[in-house]
């Protein structure tokens, strides 16, 4: 499956994005972190990913929808918490102010 026309600057400023924040995760942790690039659904391609590289652990982000916003956008993080055969730490954003 080829790149959509007009999209080829998106993704490789979304790849570029990605290696930024793994190098600059590496510089802080002393966990392995790996990032990997892939295009489709996200949870199936997430699943497709932890299944091949045999992963011990998902770490993902919600933006914590409610009601309608999450009827409409779904669940990455609810769809990988019922279906991956490693444990999956959600993360919410700050609730409280600074």
């Amino acid at each position: 499956m080829g790149t959509p026309t007009g999209n080829t600057d998106m993704i490789e400023d979304a790849k570029e994005q990605l290696e930024y924040h793994v190098r600059s995760i590496r510089k802080q942790c002393r966990a392995q972190v790996n990032g990997h690039f892939v295009l489709g659904d996200p949870a199936a391609e997430v699943l497709r990913l932890a299944t091949d590289l045999d992963a011990d652990l998902l770490v993902v982000g919600t933006h914590d929808y409610v009601g309608l916003e999450r009827f409409l956008l779904g669940s990455v993080a609810e769809s990988l918490m019922r279906k991956a055969g490693c444990p999956v730490l959600i993360v919410r954003p700050k609730a409280h102010k600074a």
